[in-house]
């Protein structure tokens, strides 16, 4: 085993037995933090000026993204309180989170603080339920939300880069941070993963990010203003929390609500994977509510997969618009 593996798993604790989650308070959005947050985060909002303008695209896309960063402040809250109060898990690997749930709530300063000097809608937290009941659980779902978060932020570059390249570099650099984060989580799981399994990251566009995070949100609870975007039913793996092994190999997902009698008999499975083609599979409808598929050959690392029913779609928001239930992460190597 390599020495890095070792120094993860030196960090990590005994789960305990299944508890509750439970509802933390959101940070408060403000266009600072407090300065133990700043200290613990290693610095605070950037005390750069801001750009001359923002388009109205720009305003609605960082919306979003304080609504996802919400999310993870969310998850970061609960996890930290759950790591120190109930799981009995070791200092270290506390200590670490701190740092992150610190980071974070300076992403939401940051983002909110843009939004609000350009007088856009400042979005405020929902209340999230995480199917976390014990310390591996956590650092399993917190993979899936590394990999949202990348994903998310490689979408935002995309869709700001034309309309707001002057905000592209401070995306950049949360990118940077939220990549170091996402490796931390796959060497720190459920057994050791590389941490940087894949040349290429994955990038998500908006409603799909939103739509992962939306399985985690208690309905109802949402800010009148938050962002509006297509619900699609929820696509999920039946293994351990979207965990399979390689490719060519049979997976299958629970499609929420089940199958909708208005589908084409001729079902399919779209697969966004890096910055290729998504790529598609046939699927077989089980009756039951799920449907089987093989993950195709060349995949690797994180991958999202999308029940459709066309396989023409040539980028992650045309497969996006072609999409009848998703997407699933599915953790590939």
């Amino acid at each position: 085993m390599h020495f890095f593996a070792f120094a993860a798993l030196a960090i990590l604790g005994s789960a305990s037995a299944r508890t509750l989650p439970r509802q933390v308070t959101q940070v408060p959005i403000n266009n600072t933090v407090s300065p133990e947050v700043a200290l613990k985060s290693g610095g605070n909002v950037p005390n750069a000026p801001p750009p001359a303008n923002i388009s109205t695209n720009g305003v609605a896309s960082f919306q979003a993204a304080l609504y996802l960063e919400n999310f993870e402040v969310g998850f970061f809250n609960e996890g930290l309180y759950n790591l120190t109060h109930l799981w009995g898990s070791k200092n270290d690997l506390v200590e670490v989170f701190e740092v992150i749930d610190a980071q974070e709530q300076v992403h939401v300063a940051t983002i909110a603080g843009l939004i609000h000097h350009f007088g856009g809608d400042v979005i405020e937290p929902c209340q999230y339920s995480f199917p976390v009941s014990c310390q591996a659980d956590f650092l399993k779902v917190a993979q899936l939300i590394g990999s949202l978060g990348l994903g998310a932020n490689l979408g935002l570059i995309e869709k700001i880069k034309n309309t707001d390249p002057d905000i592209v570099p401070e995306v950049a650099s949360i990118l940077g941070e939220e990549t170091r984060q996402d490796a931390l989580f796959r060497m720190i799981g459920d057994g050791f993963v590389v941490p940087f399994p894949t040349p290429f990251d994955t990038p998500l566009s908006g409603d799909f990010a939103l739509n992962l995070a939306n399985q985690f949100i208690v309905p109802g609870t949402c800010p009148p203003n938050a962002p509006q975007f297509p619900v699609l039913p929820t696509l999920t793996t039946t293994t351990d929390l979207g965990y399979a092994t390689g490719t060519g190999v049979p997976v299958t997902f629970r499609i929420g609500g089940g199958t909708d009698s208005t589908w084409a008999s001729t079902i399919y499975v779209g697969w966004v994977n890096q910055f290729n083609v998504p790529a598609y599979t046939p699927a077989t409808l089980n009756g039951d509510g799920t449907v089987t598929t093989n993950i195709p050959d060349g995949l690797a690392g994180a991958a999202f997969a999308a029940l459709t029913n066309q396989t023409t779609a040539a980028t992650t928001v045309d497969l996006t618009t072609a999409s009848l239930a998703g997407p699933a992460f599915v953790q590939i190597s």
